[in-house]
């Protein structure tokens, strides 16, 4: 039996919601990327809208701006929005920015669709990487010339490509004074829908987005009967895994423990075949009891709530360490641990994951006599990913999709003791914290299992 443990300097290589209210009542919450228009006859068409569609943006932590134009110029806007929320506190932070709508398109001349454009994406990066949720934009197009009309509804088409994605609402408000049929027709059918006043506002949505509408409702009300259908299946899914942990088990242990008094009461000369025979009794029940553990675990990963909290990998890997390697006789098998930053994650299914992959890679390094098994991080597109590499047999890389498919085996239960379920129980518990794993190897070349643990909340630095 041996184990040699080693700690390395060096890293490792290779390898919100989506609702949001605009606290106008006609549209409740909107879908970030919502792009929208407002018709209005007069001052307080827009102060009715705008005001508390900015508001609500500066409540829900995001960066608002707003371009105004006569009838409701830059000073009304702060007066009118004073009446409700701190505009000037606002305006002093950076959160809010009030201006004339000709200040921020900025034209004298014919308007150019991609220098507009490029004024509204970096401003969503640039709020974001200042801790804000989003960006919230309201605009007043009474400024158009009718010589810019088609230039402006081109950039209007842009921004329905470039919207959508990103954290960003934006309404832009028309004068019904100074749109004709033909122009309420262009406006409308360049945004997601139109608010317009008959006695209250109003929407109007093009036939596209009410078809669209329909089949969102249609397929919200199926999933509500499938959540149905799913919780009915959940509770079944703990009445099986009772039985097994009772009523299974039960006969289980009998047929163990009258093998063991067979064995006791046996003659001091039993024949090779009734040795062979108890011997394949004791072996079956053994591999019927890991089973029943690893279905039990299974079920655990699906069904426990997940409980995140900071979790030192490397102290939980020390603890492992010597549990998975203490049964070993006649080898030795090193660990490498580089320095591994802390995880966010549910500690006790995070142990599952660590046991299963390390008791994995333990186990393929049978091959060698002395094998060596390395854990660390490496970075994966900007993202701190973990992994447990191991020299032992490997795997044909074609059938790496199998590796955790429940009851796969890439080397048969003579080769390899197993049920074919650890793999599958690790996918399932880095799934459900809404990370990925995935697997690398070569036959006789070692294995790499490679996760990410994201958490939008603690963002973890990248690994070197």
């Amino acid at each position: 039996m041996g184990s040699a443990f080693s700690v390395h300097t060096g890293q490792g290589s290779d390898g919100a919601g989506v609702g949001r209210s605009t606290a106008i009542p006609a549209i409740g919450t909107a879908p970030w990327g919502t792009h929208f228009c407002q018709f209005f006859s007069g001052r307080q068409d827009l102060i009715d809208v705008l005001v508390p569609f900015i508001r609500s943006g500066l409540e829900g932590n995001e960066r608002c701006i707003w371009r105004t134009c006569p009838p409701l110029d830059t000073a009304d806007a702060i007066e009118s929005l004073a009446r409700e929320i701190d505009a000037e506190r606002a305006i002093a932070t950076g959160q809010l920015t009030i201006s004339s709508s000709v200040g921020w398109y900025g034209y004298t001349g014919p308007i150019k669709r991609d220098e507009v454009l490029c004024n509204v994406i970096p401003r969503v990066s640039d709020a974001l990487a200042q801790g804000y949720d989003g960006v919230r934009i309201a605009g007043d197009m009474s400024w158009l010339e009718d010589r810019a009309w088609d230039a402006y509804m081109d950039y209007e088409d842009g921004l329905n490509q470039v919207m959508p994605g990103h954290r960003v609402l934006g309404v832009c408000t028309y004068s019904l004074q100074r749109c004709d049929a033909l122009s309420m027709l262009d406006v409308v059918s360049r945004h997601q829908f139109a608010l317009v006043k008959r006695g209250e506002w109003t929407l109007i949505e093009p036939s596209e987005r009410k078809r669209a509408t329909a089949a969102v409702e249609q397929m919200n009300r199926a999933l509500a009967q499938r959540t149905e259908e799913l919780q009915a299946a959940l509770t079944d899914l703990r009445g099986f895994s009772r039985w097994l942990t009772h009523d299974l088990r039960a006969p289980l242990r009998a047929v163990r423990s009258f093998s063991e008094i067979l064995a006791e009461d046996w003659d001091s000369q039993p024949t090779a075949d009734g040795r062979h025979a108890l011997s394949r009794i004791q072996t079956a029940a053994d591999l019927m009891d890991h089973l029943i553990t690893d279905i039990l675990g299974y079920s655990t990963a699906q069904q426990q709530d997940l409980h995140r909290r900071p979790v030192d990998v490397e102290a939980l890997v020390r603890d492992i360490w010597p549990m998975l390697t203490a049964p070993l006789v006649g080898r030795r098998v090193e660990l490498t641990l580089q320095p591994l930053p802390p995880a966010y994650a549910d500690p006790v299914l995070l142990r599952q994951v660590l046991t299963n992959l390390i008791g994995n890679a333990v186990k393929f390094t049978r091959v060698n006599a002395n094998g060596h098994i390395e854990l660390g991080v490496t970075d994966v597109n900007g993202e701190v990913a973990y992994y447990v590499r191991d020299d032992g047999a490997g795997f044909d890389p074609r059938h790496a999709d199998r590796v955790f498919a429940a009851f796969e085996r890439l080397h048969s239960r003579a080769e390899f003791e197993g049920t074919g379920l650890g793999l599958t129980i690790v996918k399932e518990i880095i799934s459900r914290h809404g990370g990925r794993v995935w697997a690398t190897g070569a036959p006789g070349k070692g294995a790499t299992f490679t996760f990410t643990l994201p958490d939008p909340d603690h963002p973890q630095p990248a690994a070197r």
